[in-house]
C-alpha cells in the first residue's frame, strides 16, 4: 500500500504542477460576473432583406433609400444580408463563435404590414421571427430583442406623420403588445426603442435618416422639415410610446413570462476641451442633449434642466401623469458607445437658424491642438478611445442610480475595399484590440469601489484590493454585445463601412467568412470546467486555505493515552444510534499516523490545518480539579509541532460536541450552567499549553447542530428530545432545552474570549472567535409571508448564535415567538457577549427554499416547529440545485455568496472565515478503488465555491480563509462512516493546482495596459564612474564624496559601475530581461562641464549620450531622461551657491535646452528633476547629501547653512527651473519632436498612529511638506495651505508671472515610492532651532506599539509596505486631478555582505515577492482609475547609493567590486524577464 500511495502521490503532483505552470492565461469571460451575457448584435433593415417577400408592408427606409442621393452608391437594404433565408446558417455561426445571445430587432411592418393592429397581422412574418428565436433558443442562445429599431411603418408616416403625430403612442402600443404576446414566452429580454437620439436628431434634424426631414436651412436637401422643433416633437412621443410599452408589459404579461424590458440609448463620452467652466458646461451639455434628453425622463422624470431652460416651448413638457408613466420606466438600460469627443464652449446660434444640433452650444471635436483624442477610425467621425466607455459607464452609475446595463453596442469598422483581397481583408486586428480594450474598462467600470480608509490594517487593505461582480460600489453592467455580427447595410453610408465579425462578400451571393476576430471572440467566451487562471493568487495574499477535521471523527485511541470517554464514545454505542453500528473508537487512526497525514497536507499545499482538541483527551473527567492528561498535552503539542515544521499553521477548534460523559453525568453538560466554569478551565489550559504556536482559536464548532440535534431531535449526542419528536429518546424537552444548551454555549463561548484576551492575546498576538452553521434560504414564492420565513430560517439558525455576539441578544423574531422558553441575558452578560470574537467561523453547505407554515401545536412545540417554516430544496418539483448523495444536502454554491453578503450587512462586516464546505459520495464498498478516487464533482464543487466566495471578497467581504470539509474520509456521525485505504483522491489536484507555489503565473505584463511602460532606473554620478574622463567637470558630489566621513567606507562615484565603458553590455542587459524603457540622467557637468553655456558644450559627453540613446533605441527600448538627478556642476556651486541662488534657473534652463536640441529628436520622455525633496531636505536640511549644508544645531558636520531657509529657497529655485525648462520645450521642441516632460516626486504614505483628529493633521502634514511642497505648485499653483500657515515668510512666494509658468507645468508625475510610515503628531519646535524636519511637527515612525507597519528592510529606515503605493496613487489622483503618472523608482536593498558567496547573493526572492506585490498594488489602482503609464524598478545594477555608499544593494543586476566590476544576473533578473515576456 505504501508503494502504491507513493506513486499516486508522484502523480498528484506532477499533474498538480502542470495546472500551475501554464501559459498566461488570458482576460476572457471569467473575468466577468458568471451571469454575463456576451452577444452580437443586428437589425432588421440592416440585415433581413425579403423586403416584398412574406407579406413584409414598406418601413420609411424602404421609400428613403430608394430616393437618389440620399444612400452612398445608392445601395439599399432590399436584400441586405438576406438573413430572413439564411438565418440558420447564421445562427450556426454564432454557435460557433460561444456567444450567450443574439440581439436582434423586430420588423414592425413584416408584423403589422400596415403598421395598425386594425390592418391586420402577418402571419408568414410571426412564422419567421418565432422560427428565428426557435432556432436561437435550440443554439443555446438568449434572444435579446429590439421593438423599434427605426424602421416606422411608410403607411403610419403617409398616414399621420409617424413620430410627429401622438396616434404613433397607441399604434406603436398595438405592435409591442403582438410581440409579448406572440414571442414573450421566449424572449426574456425586450428593448422598446434603439438610439431615440439617432433616430431624432438624424432623422428630423439633419435629414440624413429617414424619413429625411430638416429645415431648408440645415439642407437643401429636406423636402420639409422644422429642425429646432421636430427632433424634440419626435423623441416626446417616443418617450411616451415607451413607458406606455413598458406599462402594459408590466401589468399584463411580466409577472407571467418573467422577463425584463428597458430601452436602448447611445451616447458619446467627453471631455472638456479646456480646463474652463465654459467647457465643462459644454461637456455636460453635450451629454444631456444627447444622453440625458433620454435618460433624465426615465429615471428623474423630466427632461434635463439645461435643455428646459434654453429650449423653452420648443420642449414638450409632460403632465404629471405622463411624468409618473415614463420615471422608472425601466428594468435596464443598454447603452450604446464609439467614440468621445472634446466638448468647446460656443455662442448661442441665430434665433432664426435654431436647429437641434447648435442647442448644444458646444463644437464637439476628436482633435485638439491638432493631436486626436484616440486613433480616428475609418469612419473619420469615430476615434477609438477605450477609457471613454468606463468613464460613460462610471457616470450613468452616478446620475442615474446605477442601473443594470447592457453595452448593447460597441465596435470599429473598416473601409469596404473591393480590391482587398479577402484573405488580407479579414485580417482585422484593430477590432479585436478594439474589443479587447473595451471590455477591459467595462470590467474596470464593474470592478470600480472605494477603499476604507478609516483603518491602516495591513489585513483590511489587503482584502479591499479584491472587489468585483455588480455590486453597490460598482456599477452594474450586465452584458455586452459587439456591433456588429455580420458586415451589413450601415444606413447613409450603405455597404461603406464593415463593423462586423463576419465578413461578408457581395460579390459572391453574399458568401459569409470569419475574420480573425470572430476566432478571437471565439476563444475569449470558450468555457472551460475549471479555470486555470483561477487560484491561490486570485485571493488577497494573507488569504488562508486549508481542511477540516474533528477530533472523535478522526483520532480513534478512544481508550488510549489517559483520554476519558465523550458523550459520543457513549452514544455511539447504543444500538441504532449510528448507522451501521458505527463508532469513533478506530476513526481514521488519526492519533497514531497523524505524521502521515501532515504530510499529505503538505504536499497539497495547504496553509493551515483545522482540529478540535478533545476535553476529554486533556482532562479526562471534564474538570481541572480531575487532573491534566499529560499524554493528551504531549499528544497536541506533538501535532501542532508538526504542522508548523511543514509549514502551516494550526487553526484549532476548542469544543466540537464531544462532551465529557463525566460532566454529562454529573451535572447534565451544557443544561447547567456549572458547564461554563469547566468549559473555560479547559480553554485555559488550552491557552496555557498551546498558545504560544496557535494563533487561531475558535471556541465552539456548530453550536446550533449540537443544540438543535442533541437536543431537539436527539439524532446527536447526546440524544435527548421530546417523546412526541422521536420515540428513539428517552428523556429531553425539545421545546427548552436547545435553547438552555445554546444559551450555555453562548455565556461560555464569552467568557473564554474574555479570558484569552485580558490573559492571553497581548502576549500570544492570537486571534479568537467562533464557528456557526448556516443553510442559505430563498422564498419559496415572492409573498411576505415566505419572504418572513426566510428571515425566520436564519434568525433561528445563523442569527441565534450570531446575534447576541455581535448585538448583544437574540433576534427579535425569536424573542417575540418562544416568550420564557428562550433565556435571557443579564445586563454584565449582554455587555460581556456583546463584541466577542475577532472573527467569525462559517460553514455552508446548502440551500433551501422556506415556506412559511402556520404555527406548531402549542401542546407539541419543538425547536424545528419554532420557526414556522417548511424547508426544502425543491420548488415544483424541480431542486434548487443538484442533490447530493446525503439527500438533504443541494449543491447549490451561489448561496455562500449571497450568506457571506447577508454577513457582511447584518452583522458589521466581520472578520470570516469559511470553516467548512464540502460534497460527499458514498461509501460504495462494491466500488474498486480506482473508480472510488475520482471525484471530479468534489472539484466542480470547491470550484464554484471558491468562485463565489471570491466574489463576496470583491463585494468587499472581509473572507480571510476557507477549508473544506473535510481532510479524509471519516466518521461522520449519524450518516455514514467511511475511510478511504488510500489518503488522497483526485480532488486532491485542485488544491495542489489551486495552491501551487510560486509567483501568481497569470499576473503579467498582460495584467496592465496594452501601452504600459515596464523599466528600470539609473542615474549618472551612480552610475557612470569616468568622473574626470571625456572632457566631464567636477559635480558637487566629486567634492562631497571626497571629504572623509560624509559617505560611508569613504566610497566615492569616481569608477562607480563604470557605466560609461560598460554601456553597450549593460543595454544587452536591459534587452534580455524585456525591459520596455531604460531611465538614465543626464550628468550636467559632462554636457557643460562649466555649467554654464558660456563656458562651452563638451562634444565628448554629447556624444556619449548620444551613443548611449541609439544602442537603447536599437535594442527596441525608450529612453526615459531625467536631466538632474542631484548633481550640481560645482563651477556653480562655487560662482553663485548652486540653488541657493535664482542665477541656477537660467543655467539650468541653458543645460535642458542642449539636452532637447542635441538628443530630443529620439528622446520622447523627459523629467526635469529627481527628487527635488530629497535634494533640498538632505542637501541644505540635514546636510547628509551634497553640498552638505544645514544649520549647526541639526549636525556639527555642516560647516555652513541655515535648515530653516535654504531647504525651501532651493525648493522654490527647482519649482521655477522646472517651469521654465517645461515652457521652453513647449514652446520650441514639442510641436516637432512630440515628446513629454515632467517632474520626479517622491513621498512616503502616511497612517495615523491614533485614528485621533491630531495624529490625521500629522498625516496631512506629512504629505503637503514632502508631496505637495513640489507637486502642489506645479498642478495648483501655490505651496500648500499647511506650509504657507506655518512657515510665513521662510517659504518664498510665487509672483502671478511666475503662477503662470508653474501651475500645470507637466504632461506626466513621476512617482518614486519605498515605504509608509505611521505619523503622529507632535508639539511644534523651538523657535531658536527652526529645521525641515521639525516644521512638521509629526513623529514619522514604522512602528506602532511595538509592531512594524511591514517587514523591515536592509536599510532600517524602510518598511516593506505595498498597499501604500496604491493609496498614494490614488491620494494623487483625488487631490491632483489625476494626472498621467509613472512610478519612476519602486525597490528594496539587501546588505553588501561581502562573506556571502555570489551564487547566494544572487538569491533575491524577497525583491521578487516586493516587485510582485507592488505591481499588483499598481495595477489595483489603475483599475481604480489612476493613470499610471508605468513602472520602473530601482535599480538596474547594484551602485553607489549616496551617503551609505556601496553598502546598499538595491539592483537586478549584482556588482562584483572584487573582481573588475562583474556583472551576475540576480533571479529577480529571471523573474522580471519572465514577468515581461511577450507573447508574440
Amino acid at each position: 500500500m505504501g508503494i502504491r500511495m507513493g506513486r499516486g502521490l508522484l502523480f498528484t503532483l506532477l499533474l498538480g504542477a502542470l495546472f500551475c505552470n501554464g501559459a498566461y492565461a488570458k482576460f476572457s469571460r471569467y473575468s466577468f460576473p458568471k451571469d454575463f451575457i456576451f452577444g452580437t448584435g443586428s437589425a432588421a433593415y440592416q440585415y433581413e432583406g425579403a423586403y416584398k417577400e412574406g407579406g413584409k408592408g414598406p418601413s420609411i427606409w424602404d421609400t428613403f433609400t430608394h430616393i437618389p442621393g440620399k444612400i452612398l452608391n445608392n445601395d439599399t437594404g432590399d436584400v441586405a444580408l438576406d438573413f430572413y433565408h439564411r438565418y440558420k446558417e447564421d445562427v450556426n455561426l454564432l454557435k460557433d463563435m460561444n456567444m450567450d445571445a443574439f440581439r436582434f430587432s423586430i420588423a414592425w411592418t413584416r408584423i403589422l404590414p400596415n403598421g395598425s393592429l386594425s390592418g391586420g397581422i402577418n402571419k408568414e412574418g410571426v412564422d419567421f421571427y418565432n422560427s428565428l428565436i426557435d432556432d436561437v433558443i435550440a443554439k443555446g442562445l438568449i434572444p435579446f430583442v429590439t421593438i423599434f429599431h427605426w424602421d416606422t411603418p411608410q403607411a403610419l408616416e403617409s398616414k399621420y406623420g409617424g413620430f410627429l403625430s401622438e396616434n404613433i403612442v397607441k399604434d406603436y402600443v398595438d405592435y409591442a403588445e403582438v410581440c409579448f404576446h406572440l414571442f414573450g414566452d421566449r424572449v426574456k429580454y425586450w428593448t422598446t426603442f434603439n438610439e431615440p437620439f439617432t433616430y431624432s436628431a438624424y432623422g428630423y434634424g439633419k435629414g440624413v435618416f429617414a424619413p429625411g426631414r430638416c429645415s431648408p436651412y440645415v439642407s437643401k436637401f429636406c423636402g420639409a422639415g422644422d429642425s429646432s422643433r421636430e427632433p424634440y416633437i419626435v423623441a416626446h412621443h417616443i418617450h411616451l410610446a415607451h413607458a406606455s410599452a413598458v406599462h402594459l408589459y408590466r401589468t399584463k404579461y411580466q409577472p407571467i413570462q418573467k422577463g425584463q424590458i428597458g430601452i436602448v440609448v447611445v451616447t458619446h463620452w467627453f471631455i472638456p476641451y479646456n480646463d474652463t467652466e465654459a467647457d465643462r458646461g459644454a461637456q455636460q451639455r453635450s451629454l444631456d442633449f444627447i444622453y440625458g434628453w433620454f435618460m433624465d425622463p426615465i429615471v428623474h422624470g423630466d427632461y434635463p434642466g439645461t435643455m428646459r431652460g434654453w429650449l423653452g416651448d420648443r420642449l414638450p413638457t409632460f403632465t404629471p401623469e405622463q411624468s409618473a408613466l415614463v420615471k422608472g420606466s425601466y428594468d435596464f438600460i443598454g447603452v450604446n458607445y464609439y467614440t468621445t469627443y472634446y466638448a468647446q464652449s460656443i455662442p448661442p446660434p441665430k434665433s432664426n437658424e435654431l436647429s437641434y444640433d447648435l442647442d448644444n452650444r458646444a463644437n464637439t471635436t476628436g482633435f485638439r491642438n491638432g493631436k486626436p483624442i484616440g486613433p480616428q477610425e475609418f469612419t473619420p467621425i469615430f476615434f477609438n478611445y477605450p477609457p471613454g466607455l468606463r468613464e460613460l459607464l462610471l457616470y450613468t452609475k452616478r446620475r442615474y442610480n446605477n442601473p443594470p446595463i447592457y453595452v448593447t453596442e460597441n465596435g470599429i469598422d473598416e473601409g469596404n475595399n473591393a480590391t482587398v483581397p479577402i484573405k488580407e481583408a479579414l485580417k482585422d486586428g484593430h477590432r479585436i484590440e478594439f474589443h479587447s480594450k473595451h471590455l477591459q474598462f467595462i470590467n474596470h467600470a464593474i470592478r470600480n469601489t472605494h477603499a476604507h480608509t478609516s483603518t491602516s490594517n495591513y489585513d483590511t487593505l489587503i482584502a479591499e484590493k479584491l472587489i468585483y461582480l455588480s455590486m453597490s460600489n460598482g456599477v452594474n453592467v450586465k452584458g455586452y454585445f459587439t456591433w456588429t455580427f455580420m458586415d451589413c447595410f450601415e444606413w447613409g453610408d450603405g455597404y461603406l463601412d464593415r463593423f462586423g465579425l463576419i465578413y461578408i462578400d457581395h460579390q459572391d451571393n453574399l458568401k459569409r467568412y470569419r475574420k480573425q476576430s470572430s476566432y478571437w471572440i471565439e476563444e475569449f467566451l470558450k468555457r472551460h470546467s475549471v479555470q486555470a487562471s483561477f487560484n491561490r493568487y486570485s485571493f488577497p495574499k494573507d488569504f488562508i486555505f486549508g481542511t477540516g477535521s474533528a477530533a472523535y471523527q478522526y483520532e480513534g485511541a478512544v481508550k488510549e493515552g489517559g483520554r476519558g470517554p465523550s458523550v459520543w464514545d457513549t452514544f455511539s454505542h447504543i444500538p441504532g444510534k449510528v448507522l451501521n453500528g458505527d463508532t469513533g473508537d478506530v476513526a481514521d487512526d488519526f492519533y497514531h499516523r497523524y505524521k502521515d497525514d501532515v504530510n499529505l497536507l503538505n504536499d497539497m499545499n495547504m496553509d493551515a490545518f483545522r482540529f478540535s482538541i478533545s476535553w476529554s483527551r486533556i482532562l479526562p473527567n471534564g474538570t481541572l480539579s480531575g487532573g491534566v492528561n499529560k499524554e493528551g498535552v504531549a499528544f497536541y503539542n506533538n501535532l501542532i509541532n508538526e504542522i508548523i515544521a511543514k509549514g502551516m499553521k494550526p487553526f484549532v477548534t476548542i469544543f466540537h460536541w464531544d462532551t465529557p460523559q463525566a460532566l454529562e453525568s454529573k451535572y447534565g453538560g451544557f443544561l447547567s450552567e456549572n458547564i461554563i466554569k469547566d468549559y473555560v478551565d479547559f480553554a485555559d489550559l488550552c491557552f496555557r499549553e498551546f498558545g504560544d504556536r496557535v494563533k487561531f482559536w475558535a471556541t465552539f464548532n456548530e453550536p446550533w447542530t449540537y443544540c438543535s440535534q442533541g437536543y431537539g431531535t436527539g439524532v446527536h449526542a447526546p440524544g435527548r428530545c421530546s417523546p412526541y419528536v422521536s420515540t428513539s429518546c428517552a428523556v429531553g424537552d425539545s421545546s427548552r432545552e436547545p435553547y438552555i444548551a445554546a444559551h450555555h454555549i453562548i455565556l461560555a463561548h464569552a467568557a473564554a474570549v474574555r479570558l484569552y484576551r485580558a490573559k492571553y492575546q497581548a502576549t500570544q498576538c492570537g486571534q479568537i472567535g467562533i464557528t456557526a452553521v448556516s443553510h442559505w434560504f430563498v422564498p419559496y414564492s415572492n409573498n411576505a409571508a415566505d419572504r418572513g420565513a426566510v428571515q425566520r430560517s436564519l434568525d433561528f439558525m445563523y442569527g441565534w448564535f450570531l446575534d447576541p455576539i455581535v448585538h448583544g441578544d437574540y433576534p427579535g423574531t425569536m424573542r417575540g415567538w418562544l416568550g420564557a422558553r428562550l433565556p435571557t441575558f443579564t445586563a454584565e452578560q449582554a455587555m460581556a457577549v456583546k463584541g466577542s470574537y475577532d472573527f467569525i467561523g462559517v460553514n455552508y453547505y446548502t440551500t433551501y427554499y422556506a415556506k412559511s407554515v402556520p404555527p406548531p401545536n402549542a401542546l407539541k412545540l419543538s425547536y424545528d416547529a419554532d420557526i414556522r417554516a417548511n424547508t426544502t430544496g425543491f420548488r415544483n418539483g424541480k431542486p434548487i440545485g443538484p442533490q447530493e448523495f446525503t439527500p438533504i444536502f443541494f449543491n447549490y454554491p451561489p448561496g455562500i455568496r449571497e450568506l457571506l453578503l447577508y454577513t457582511k450587512r447584518r452583522y458589521n462586516n466581520p472578520v470570516i472565515y469559511v470553516t467548512e464546505n464540502g460534497i460527499d459520495e458514498a461509501n460504495n464498498k462494491s466500488l474498486p478503488i480506482k473508480e472510488a478516487l475520482k471525484d471530479g464533482h468534489r472539484i466542480s464543487f470547491h470550484s464554484k465555491h471558491l468562485q463565489f466566495v471570491y466574489h463576496a471578497i470583491r463585494n468587499g467581504v472581509r473572507v480571510k480563509g476557507y477549508f473544506t470539509w473535510t481532510f479524509l474520509d471519516c466518521f461522520d456521525f449519524v450518516m455514514r462512516f467511511r475511510i478511504g485505504m488510500e489518503r488522497q483522491i483526485v480532488s486532491v489536484l485542485v488544491f495542489v493546482a489551486l495552491l501551487c507555489n510560486g509567483v501568481h503565473a497569470s499576473f503579467n505584463r498582460y495584467s496592465f495596459p496594452k501601452d504600459f511602460m515596464f523599466g528600470t532606473g539609473s542615474a549618472a554620478y551612480q552610475y557612470e564612474g569616468a568622473v574626470k574622463e571625456g572632457g566631464r567637470g567636477p559635480s558637487v558630489w566629486d567634492i562631497f564624496s571626497h571629504i572623509p566621513g560624509k559617505v560611508l567606507n569613504g566610497d566615492t562615484g569616481d569608477v562607480a559601475d563604470d557605466f560609461y565603458h560598460l554601456y553597450k553590455e549593460d543595454v544587452n542587459l536591459l534587452k534580455d530581461m524585456n525591459m520596455d524603457a531604460f531611465r538614465f540622467s543626464i550628468s550636467w557637468s559632462r554636457i557643460l562641464p562649466n555649467g554654464t553655456l558660456s563656458g562651452g558644450v563638451n562634444k565628448e559627453g554629447v556624444d556619449f549620450y548620444n551613443s548611449l540613446i541609439n544602442e537603447i533605441i536599437a535594442k527596441g527600448m525608450k529612453p526615459f531622461v531625467t536631466i538632474f538627478h542631484w548633481d550640481t556642476p560645482q563651477a556653480l556651486e562655487s560662482k553663485y551657491g548652486g540653488f541657493l541662488s535664482e542665477n541656477i534657473i537660467k543655467d539650468y534652463v541653458d543645460f535642458a535646452d542642449v539636452c532637447f536640441r542635441e538628443f530630443g529628436d529620439r528622446v520622447k520622455f523627459w523629467a526635469t528633476f529627481n527628487e527635488p525633496w530629497s535634494f533640498c531636505s538632505q542637501a541644505y536640511g540635514t546636510g547628509i547629501l551634497a553640498p552638505g549644508r544645514c544649520s549647526p544645531y541639526v549636525s556639527t558636520s555642516c560647516t555652513s547653512g541655515d535648515s530653516s531657509r535654504e531647504p525651501y529657497l532651493a525648493a522654490h529655485h527647482i519649482i521655477l527651473a522646472h517651469g521654465a525648462t517645461v515652457h521652453l520645450y513647449r514652446s520650441k521642441y514639442q510641436a516637432t519632436q512630440h515628446g513629454e516632460i515632467g517632474i520626479t516626486l517622491v513621498s512616503h504614505w502616511f497612517v495615523p498612529y491614533t485614528d485621533n483628529a491630531a495624529d490625521r493633521g500629522a498625516v496631512q502634514r506629512s504629505l503637503d511638506f514632502m508631496y505637495g511642497w513640489f507637486i502642489d505648485p506645479i498642478v495648483h499653483g501655490n505651496y500648500p495651505d499647511t506650509m504657507r500657515g506655518w512657515l510665513s515668510d521662510r517659504l518664498p512666494a510665487f509672483t502671478a508671472e511666475q503662477v503662470a509658468t508653474v501651475k500645470r507645468s507637466y504632461d506626466f508625475i513621476g512617482v518614486n515610492y519605498y515605504t509608509t510610515y505611521y505619523a503622529k503628531s507632535v508639539p511644534p519646535p523651538n523657535a531658536l532651532r527652526l529645521s525641515y524636519g521639525a516644521e512638521i511637527r509629526a513623529n514619522t515612525t514604522g512602528f506602532r506599539n511595538g509592531k512594524p507597519i511591514g517587514p523591515q528592510e536592509f536599510g532600517s529606515t524602510l518598511f516593506n509596505y505595498p498597499p501604500g503605493i496604491r493609496k498614494l496613487l490614488l491620494y494623487t489622483k483625488r487631490r491632483y486631478n489625476n494626472p498621467v503618472i509613472y512610478i519612476t523608482e519602486n525597490g528594496i536593498p539587501e546588505g553588501n555582505n561581502k562573506s556571502l558567496p555570489i551564487s547566494e547573493a544572487l538569491k533575491d526572492g524577497h525583491r521578487i515577492s516586493f516587485h510582485s506585490k507592488h505591481l499588483q498594488f499598481v495595477n489595483h489602482a489603475i483599475r481604480d482609475g489612476v493613470r499610471v503609464k508605468g513602472y520602473f524598478t530601482w535599480t538596474f545594477m547594484d551602485c553607489f547609493e549616496w551617503g551609505s555608499g556601496y553598502l546598499d544593494r538595491f539592483g537586478l543586476i549584482y556588482i562584483d567590486r572584487e573582481n573588475n566590476l562583474k556583472r551576475y544576473r540576480k533571479q529577480s533578473s529571471y523573474w522580471i524577464a519572465n514577468f515581461l515576456k511577450r507573447k508574440y
